[in-house]
């Protein structure tokens, strides 16, 4: 592949990749699941062109580590301050299938999306160390922020608060990335802090018998 080509193509994926960012409405009108189709095919892409050059580990640690039960406590902290301000939370009731893809599929496709594929592509450009981690960070706060981009959404106090609380987490479990090249602990960490979203009202119910 030509130098030039290898310089140019992370920018183009970059660029692309916010592109359909802010064109998810239009994405979304066509399709419930057509953003999350369009997300899939920039993985598979960039699975094809950089996957030789990522610089990760898939490990899985032997010890527990106190940041997955920091995740869990965080997540149902979330969560109950989202009840306590009255928020509409867009949690219908769930199954045990919709748990398992909020709390399972979800993190891992969106961490090899972000923190693994996204971040390969920003890492590439060469130009600041912390450069992936404010990106993507950004990039993962927007996608949870894009629905404002519909116009007037009945859940506009909850998108506000969802896009707060994915700034902050994003930015630790980019952190922790940084930190260990560990894709399967930010894997971790991301999926603990669902179970203890998606669990709140469990425990509040427990703590009432």
């Amino acid at each position: 592949m030509p130098t030039i080509v290898k310089k140019t193509l992370p920018y183009l994926f970059f660029a692309l990749f916010l592109s359909g960012l802010f064109l998810s409405p239009t994405f979304y009108a066509l399709s419930a699941n057509a953003p999350r189709t369009i997300s899939l095919i920039f993985i598979l892409s960039i699975l094809a062109i950089f996957r030789p050059q990522f610089n990760y580990k898939l490990k899985l640690n032997k010890e527990f580590k106190v940041e997955y039960l920091l995740c869990f406590l965080i997540g149902g902290a979330f969560y109950s301050l989202g009840r306590f301000w009255n928020l509409p939370l867009m949690q219908p009731e769930m199954d045990w299938r919709d748990f398992v893809y909020a709390c399972l599929i979800l993190p891992i496709f969106y961490e090899i999306l972000f923190r693994l594929c996204l971040w390969s592509v920003i890492e590439r450009m060469k130009l600041y160390k912390f450069l992936p981690l404010i990106l993507t960070t950004f990039s993962f706060t927007l996608y949870y922020f894009y629905p404002l981009f519909w116009g007037p959404h009945p859940y506009k106090a909850f998108i506000y608060f969802q896009t707060m609380m994915y700034l902050i987490m994003g930015l630790w479990w980019g952190y922790a990335f940084l930190r260990e090249r560990n894709i399967t602990h930010v894997f971790l960490m991301h999926i603990f802090f669902q179970i203890g979203y998606y669990t709140a009202d469990i425990w509040k119910f427990i703590g009432e018998l």
